[in-house]
Formats: structure tokens, sequence, C-alpha cells
């Protein structure tokens, strides 16, 4: 239960976070400066109110810009206020876009960025690395979503026109796998002798790896009289 004083006090603090959320104006952009540095913007983000009140709200950082420096070591990130970034956004090109989601698997919404000058990187815990991606994702539209699908905590990109993933690895994305050629088991082979013999083999469907090498898997089980009792799987 809240008094008056408190209700006051909980409704200036909700007119003064929307107001911060209001300030800035959300893009995915991708901008340059004539020094080569890049900047983004830092994503929204949405929390809920008080359970008596339940109000969702859009909050942004205290410092809502990013600036990329590449170094001779690799890159910094040079946290910006509102205004500093305001007062270079007359000299700034947009070049590309950037693209939120946890594609290291780490539990933490990362950054990829593309730009049309070549950059491809993943800005994740505050470092930014090198990212392969090699799909073109400033012109996504609705049939492309991003998530997990092969459940290794890492976000997929899927198109769904075309029924194609680029799965999410330690380097980057791979290339375009059909959904149904990443992985799957075709019905199992067995056999059992006179003598009471069993044997079963349970091929494993892999999509193509890097070179378009495609290995051959199965899951295999013996129970011939030199395996032993059990058998050898």
């Amino acid at each position: 239960m809240y008094n008056k004083k408190g209700l006051w006090t909980l409704f200036l603090g909700l007119v003064s976070w929307s107001g911060i959320a209001s300030s800035v104006t959300p893009t995915n952009n991708i901008w340059q400066d004539s020094n080569g540095d890049l900047y983004y913007q830092q994503p929204v983000k949405q929390v809920t109110t008080i359970d008596e009140a339940p109000v969702s709200i859009r909050l942004f950082e205290s410092m809502p810009y990013v600036r990329i420096i590449e170094t001779a070591e690799g890159y910094q990130l040079v946290p910006m206020s509102k205004s500093e970034f305001m007062k270079l956004s007359n000299e700034l090109d947009v070049v590309g876009k950037r693209l939120r989601s946890d594609f290291d698997g780490d539990g933490i919404p990362d950054i990829l960025i593309q730009t049309n000058l070549g950059h491809e990187l993943l800005v994740s815990n505050k470092t930014v690395k090198p990212f392969k991606i090699g799909i073109d994702i400033r012109s996504f539209g609705n049939e492309i979503e991003v998530r997990d699908v092969n459940y290794d905590f890492r976000a997929d990109i899927v198109n769904k026109d075309t029924q194609e993933v680029y799965y999410a690895q330690a380097a980057g994305l791979t290339h375009a796998i059909n959904t149904n050629d990443y992985v799957g088991t075709i019905a199992a082979e067995s056999n059992v002798t006179p003598s009471g013999e069993f044997t079963y083999n349970i091929p494993i469907t892999l999509g193509e790896a890097t070179g378009g090498l495609k290995p051959s898997v199965s899951l295999s089980y013996s129970s011939t009289p030199r395996n032993g009792h059990v058998g050898v799987g």
C-alpha cells in the first residue's frame, strides 16, 4: 500500500523514465564518421513496473550510443550520450544495420553488425570480434526470423520462404543449409541371424561442411560372439 506521497513520487519517476525512453528514436542503423569509426544505438529495454500497476515502458541506457574504434590491438567500445552523438550526427553516414540476439550462446544478447563497406562484427560482453555473416542482414523482410533451430543456445537466421537456415557457429554463420538437410535420421536397418545374433544400423544425415565435404555418420550395434555377451555399439 502506498501513501499519497509515495504514489506521487512513483508517478514522477515513471514520467521521468518515459521521458528518457522517448528522447531517443529507436533505430538499428550503423553510422560511420570520416575517421572510419562506427557508431550504433543501444537496443531498447522493455521493463515492467510494480505489480499493483503493471506498465511496460521502454528504457534506454544512460549512454544510448556506442562508438567502435579500430586499433592495432583490436576494437574499442566507447559509450556516448545523446548530446555527444548529436554533435556528430551531421558528419555521419548510414553504412549498415545491426541485429540483436544471442549468437554466441552465452545467454546474453549480442549485436551483429554488417556494413556496405565490408564490416562483419559481433559485439558480445563489451568486446568486438570479426564474425562471418555471409547473408545481407540489411535487407531483411518478414521472410526472415532469428531463432535457435538446432538447440545449441545460439540464434540462427532462418529464411521461411526458401526453408534455409544460416547456423551460428563460433566464427560466424554457415552457408545456407536446407532445413531438411542439416541433421536427421532415416529408418534403421536391422538383422537377426538364426543363431540369435542381432545387428542394427541407423544412418544420420548431415549437412555439407566447409569445402562441400559431407561426413558419413551412423549409430551401429552388433551382438556377434566376438563382441561378448553384451555386444558392441
